[in-house]
């Protein structure tokens, strides 16, 4: 995940010393927190797919391609989230 990333990107916290304390925390906190939002949306996604069926596809066909589009998403996240 992106945000997982950061930390090492940004170089973290070693680049935030310039600010205060407060910034320091806000920037660290407000990213682990979107880490478990986007986390729990991901979860939400795969343990329930029927869920996400507001407009019925019109196929089955188009149906199962959107169930392999999300698990193909899932799948090269996997590896980036490992690193």
């Amino acid at each position: 995940m992106f945000h997982l990333g950061l930390w090492l990107l940004f170089d973290w916290p070693r680049t935030l010393q310039p600010t205060t304390r407060a910034n320091r925390a806000i920037v660290q906190i407000a990213n682990a927190q979107l880490v478990w939002v986007f986390g729990a949306v991901a979860l939400r996604c795969f343990l329930m797919p029927g869920d996400l069926d507001i407009i019925p596809a019109r196929t089955d066909a188009a149906r199962r391609d959107g169930r392999r589009l999300v698990a193909e998403i899932g799948f090269a996240v996997l590896p980036a989230a490992r690193a």
